[in-house]
Protein backbone atom coordinates (compact mmCIF):
# COMPACT_ATOMS: atom_id res chain seq x y z
CA UNK A 1 0.00 0.00 0.00
CA UNK A 2 1.50 3.35 -1.01
CA UNK A 3 1.32 6.55 0.95
CA UNK A 4 -1.07 9.16 -0.37
CA UNK A 5 0.81 12.23 -1.54
CA UNK A 6 -0.93 15.58 -1.25
CA UNK A 7 0.02 18.95 -2.63
CA UNK A 8 -1.34 20.75 0.42
CA UNK A 9 1.06 23.17 2.07
CA UNK A 10 2.42 22.18 5.47
CA UNK A 11 3.57 24.58 8.15
CA UNK A 12 5.36 23.90 11.42
CA UNK A 13 3.76 25.31 14.54
CA UNK A 14 5.64 25.56 17.82
CA UNK A 15 3.44 24.22 20.58
CA UNK A 16 3.58 26.74 23.38
CA UNK A 17 3.35 25.81 27.00
CA UNK A 18 0.08 26.72 28.61
CA UNK A 19 0.35 30.16 30.18
CA UNK A 20 -1.47 29.00 33.30
CA UNK A 21 1.00 27.52 35.76
CA UNK A 22 -1.48 25.14 37.41
CA UNK A 23 -2.16 23.43 34.07
CA UNK A 24 1.58 23.07 33.38
CA UNK A 25 2.15 21.54 36.82
CA UNK A 26 -0.76 19.10 36.58
CA UNK A 27 -0.05 18.11 32.98
CA UNK A 28 -2.60 15.83 31.31
CA UNK A 29 -4.43 15.37 34.63
CA UNK A 30 -5.03 19.13 34.69
CA UNK A 31 -6.39 19.06 31.14
CA UNK A 32 -8.81 16.23 31.99
CA UNK A 33 -9.93 18.00 35.17
CA UNK A 34 -10.36 21.25 33.19
CA UNK A 35 -12.63 19.49 30.71
CA UNK A 36 -14.66 17.89 33.51
CA UNK A 37 -14.96 21.20 35.39
CA UNK A 38 -15.85 23.20 32.27
CA UNK A 39 -18.49 20.74 31.09
CA UNK A 40 -19.92 20.44 34.61
CA UNK A 41 -20.25 24.20 34.91
CA UNK A 42 -21.99 24.42 31.53
CA UNK A 43 -24.37 21.58 32.42
CA UNK A 44 -25.15 23.15 35.81
CA UNK A 45 -25.74 26.50 34.09
CA UNK A 46 -28.16 24.94 31.61
CA UNK A 47 -30.08 23.24 34.43
CA UNK A 48 -30.18 26.51 36.36
CA UNK A 49 -31.50 28.34 33.29
CA UNK A 50 -34.45 25.94 33.13
CA UNK A 51 -35.80 27.59 36.27
CA UNK A 52 -36.99 31.16 36.03
CA UNK A 53 -35.39 32.28 39.28
CA UNK A 54 -31.85 31.05 38.47
CA UNK A 55 -31.50 32.28 34.88
CA UNK A 56 -28.85 34.94 35.60
CA UNK A 57 -26.60 32.73 37.76
CA UNK A 58 -27.10 29.95 35.18
CA UNK A 59 -25.85 32.19 32.39
CA UNK A 60 -22.85 33.06 34.56
CA UNK A 61 -22.09 29.36 35.06
CA UNK A 62 -22.33 28.74 31.30
CA UNK A 63 -19.90 31.59 30.54
CA UNK A 64 -17.55 30.46 33.30
CA UNK A 65 -17.60 26.87 32.00
CA UNK A 66 -16.90 28.06 28.45
CA UNK A 67 -13.96 30.10 29.75
CA UNK A 68 -12.54 27.11 31.61
CA UNK A 69 -12.79 24.99 28.44
CA UNK A 70 -11.12 27.72 26.36
CA UNK A 71 -8.21 27.97 28.80
CA UNK A 72 -7.88 24.19 29.04
CA UNK A 73 -7.80 23.56 25.29
CA UNK A 74 -5.41 26.40 24.49
CA UNK A 75 -4.71 27.78 21.03
CA UNK A 76 -1.95 29.03 18.80
CA UNK A 77 -1.69 31.65 16.08
CA UNK A 78 -0.71 30.52 12.59
CA UNK A 79 -0.30 32.30 9.27
CA UNK A 80 -1.65 30.98 5.99
CA UNK A 81 1.32 30.30 3.67
CA UNK A 82 -0.86 31.09 0.66
CA UNK A 83 -2.28 34.54 1.49
CA UNK A 84 -0.66 35.53 4.81
CA UNK A 85 -3.89 35.80 6.83
CA UNK A 86 -3.43 35.06 10.52
CA UNK A 87 -5.69 32.42 12.07
CA UNK A 88 -6.17 30.90 15.51
CA UNK A 89 -6.14 27.11 15.80
CA UNK A 90 -6.68 24.79 18.75
CA UNK A 91 -3.56 23.07 20.03
CA UNK A 92 -3.19 19.63 18.49
CA UNK A 93 -5.27 20.39 15.37
CA UNK A 94 -4.15 18.45 12.32
CA UNK A 95 -5.10 21.10 9.79
CA UNK A 96 -7.05 24.29 9.22
CA UNK A 97 -8.80 25.96 6.31
CA UNK A 98 -7.97 29.59 5.63
CA UNK A 99 -11.08 31.77 5.72
CA UNK A 100 -9.69 34.20 3.15
CA UNK A 101 -8.38 31.94 0.38
CA UNK A 102 -10.16 28.64 1.29
CA UNK A 103 -6.81 26.82 1.17
CA UNK A 104 -6.44 23.78 3.43
CA UNK A 105 -3.15 23.77 5.33
CA UNK A 106 -1.64 20.83 7.20
CA UNK A 107 -0.15 21.63 10.62
CA UNK A 108 2.94 19.90 11.96
CA UNK A 109 3.34 20.47 15.72
CA UNK A 110 6.85 20.90 17.07
CA UNK A 111 7.63 21.05 20.77
CA UNK A 112 9.93 23.84 21.77
CA UNK A 113 12.97 22.54 23.70
CA UNK A 114 13.23 23.88 27.23
CA UNK A 115 16.27 26.00 27.92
Amino acid sequence: MSDVQTNLPTIEVIQKENRFKFLRILGSFGVVMGFILGLSLILAGILMCLTIILILPGLGFCYLGAGVLYVTIGNSKVECPNCGKKATVSNGSEDFKCKRCNQAVILKWVTKPRT
